[in-house]
């Protein structure tokens, strides 16, 4: 997956240079390529191994500083391309505990509907 090597790149980068750095800066330095560092480093912060910082500064390429979090990269999850981050809630506990199913029950089916044309 792009977007998780480039998040790999950007860490060992950020590893070397622990003060805070625009995402230009990482661009000059050849880190990443210039479209693909606005996704990458927007996925490096949803993973927790990202800081956003901040800064009101006099230039708008300098308001948006990033540093590493000290959290190493989530492994990905077999089978899948994705990062292997904790599922949203769930409310299969909930139905559990009011005697619902989680599944919805399979029910038998006399036929499926059938559409005769009558044009000869």
């Amino acid at each position: 997956m792009k977007s998780r090597d480039n998040v790999e790149k950007m860490i060992a980068y950020l590893r070397e240079h622990p003060q805070p750095v625009t995402i230009t800066a990482m661009v000059t330095a050849g880190v990443v390529a210039p479209g693909e560092a606005s996704h990458a480093v927007q996925y490096g912060v949803r993973l927790g191994v990202i800081e956003h910082l901040r800064r009101r500064a006099s230039r708008p390429s300098e308001r948006n500083l990033y540093r590493w979090t000290g959290q190493p990269l989530p492994p990905l999850s077999a089978g899948n391309d994705s990062a292997s981050v904790p599922a949203g809630p769930s409310f299969d506990a909930l139905l559990g505990a009011w005697g619902m199913a989680t599944e919805p029950p399979r029910l038998p089916a006399a036929g499926s509907p059938r559409c005769v044309s009558l044009d000869d």
